[in-house]
């Protein structure tokens, strides 16, 4: 679900052959294209999406470690 909304917005959050980009890839790919009304929109979309289900862990395909 967040690969689909991303990709609405012309974020690709995963390689072709399926594994993560490198976030700062993403951030930037963000930056460059979205302008403020775009990406509050494409967070709002995402906020909405997560009371139904854990879409960054569904993304990643792994349970949220924290931050190291």
């Amino acid at each position: 679900m967040l690969n689909d909304i991303t990709s609405r917005y012309g974020i690709k959050i995963k390689h072709s052959n399926g594994e993560l980009r490198n976030v700062i890839d993403v951030l930037e790919d963000m930056y460059i294209r979205l302008g403020r009304s775009e990406m509050i929109r494409m967070f709002y979309e995402m906020s909405e999406e997560e009371k139904h289900a854990d879409i960054f862990n569904d993304a990643r395909g792994r349970k949220y470690n924290g931050v190291e």
